[in-house]
């Protein structure tokens, strides 16, 4: 047997169940974005719902504490969930790196963990109810943390230009000593 036969008999055809519908891998391909075979949320959307969604998108944000978040206080509402790309990190523990939710007609979460970004993805769902879920969100978009200050400035290289950066450091203020009369100001 050839490795190709061996793979197609042992590898079961992917697919989806949501709301009825059942989804063979060839159109689940369609999800997939064409650069890197990760999901493409917003295809997906379209793939499930047959629609063009409006989207939401909150960056820099405390994933793994929104995900456990989202999951306690939406669970009577989730409808479907998937996660994908599970890996293992040095400690040896498996993780799982993005969360997908659908909500609702038809609001659908997903948590991108790799870049940190939440998107909202909908078009029947009530406006008001994905934008107080939006608002509950926004509670974990992670700060930088105040510390080192630095200043960036334009040079030219041997390439041409580029930008370099110096640390600022705190300086101690000296207080002069007053003068000893007005007229010495």
């Amino acid at each position: 047997m050839s490795p190709e036969t061996i793979s197609e008999e042992i590898a079961p055809k992917a697919t989806l169940t949501f709301q009825h519908k059942t989804f063979e891998s060839e159109l689940l391909g369609e999800a997939m974005s064409n650069l890197s075979r990760n999901i493409d949320e917003v295809r997906l959307f379209a793939l499930l719902f047959n629609r063009i969604p409006n989207s939401i998108l909150e960056q820099k944000m405390d994933i793994l504490p929104a995900i456990d978040w989202f999951k306690e206080e939406y669970a009577s509402e989730i409808q479907a969930d998937w996660y994908r790309k599970n890996r293992m990190v040095p400690s040896g523990q498996l993780v799982v790196e993005d969360n997908i939710f659908i909500l609702y007609d038809d609001l659908l979460v997903y948590f991108d963990v790799g870049h940190r970004t939440i998107r909202l993805l909908y078009n029947t769902t009530p406006t008001l109810l994905v934008y107080r879920l939006a608002r509950q969100i926004a509670k974990f978009k992670s700060f930088k943390k105040l510390g080192e200050c630095r200043i960036h400035f334009l040079t030219t290289g041997f390439g041409g230009l580029k930008t370099d950066s110096m640390v600022l450091e705190p300086v101690e203020l000296v207080s002069l000593p007053k003068p000893p009369c007005k007229a010495c100001y």
